[in-house]
């Protein structure tokens, strides 16, 4: 199967826009033998005025599999956790589920099941609360996925089916939505997915382009949806293959990241900038 992806016009070398800072990261790490624990400056750039934020990352390894990663912040002198994520193995360390919970409330829970080695589906919930116009919590939407796999003579997923049941849609359009995804994948002699695209109740919701270097590293994606209109992201590496830029454009928003490591090839800083 082929698939194929228009190119759009972009701007002229002079129409570019003009990049400032508007935010960064310093990180700095410790590891104690039990946890690593990584620290977060981050500084805000809003206008006339500057924000600044500390917080703690522990996470908790066995082997080279994280476990349990916590976010902590700190507001005046205080650590205050809100972000808790866990993730689950099975006797062959291959992941089974990941849980996502913010200030103490479940949001996000993925299990995963495997056929011969390869992912035959995987279920997806996510909970988003609701809250009235004074910001007191009065319940919750979901959003229920199953996401099916399906795999070509190769080995490589040229399909993939996603039954979805959508209750945050009520608040938008009246009811529950119910939706049936199929995404087709076309790949290079080297096995990267160069192409796809996907049929929302068969109808094309988005197609999807990438492109990679000799090293098999991913250059240039792109991605033309129907609700979200083109977007374009680049990337560039370092000679130990680390990502330390990565331009993303779309139809009404362009953001520009840059990131620096240690001699381990851990991030230690991160800057944002933005025209």
């Amino acid at each position: 199967m082929t698939i194929w992806l228009f190119s759009c016009a972009t701007k002229s070398q002079n129409d570019r826009p003009v990049y400032s800072l508007k935010s960064s990261e310093t990180i700095e790490y410790i590891d104690n033998g039990v946890h690593k624990i990584q620290i977060v400056y981050s500084t805000l750039y809003a206008g006339l005025h500057t924000i600044y934020d500390t917080s703690i990352v522990l996470q908790h390894y066995k082997d080279a599999l994280l476990l349990e990663e916590i976010h902590y912040n700190i507001e005046n002198g205080d650590s205050v956790k809100w972000h808790h994520y866990i993730s689950r193995y099975d006797s062959n360390n291959v992941l089974v589920a990941e849980i996502d919970s913010i200030d103490g409330s479940l949001r996000y829970q993925n299990l995963f099941f495997y056929d011969n080695a390869k992912l035959h589906y995987s279920e997806h919930l996510a909970i988003f609360p609701k809250y009235n116009e004074t910001m007191e919590l009065i319940g919750t939407d979901t959003m229920r996925s199953t996401v099916y796999s399906f795999y070509n003579n190769e080995g490589q997923c040229d399909k993939v089916m996603e039954l979805s049941k959508n209750e945050l849609a009520s608040e938008l359009f009246g009811d529950i939505r119910y939706d049936t995804t199929l995404t087709f994948n076309e790949f290079d002699e080297r096995s990267n997915r160069i192409n796809s695209v996907s049929l929302q109740s068969g109808d094309t919701t988005s197609i999807t382009k990438m492109e990679y270097d000799q090293l098999n590293r991913e250059t240039k994606f792109i991605d033309a949806s129907f609700e979200f209109g083109v977007s374009t992201i680049k990337y560039e590496y370092d000679e130990r293959g680390n990502t330390i830029a990565d331009l993303y454009i779309s139809d009404d928003f362009s953001q520009r990241t840059e990131i620096e490591y240690d001699e381990t090839n851990r991030p230690i800083k991160r800057r944002e900038f933005r025209p």
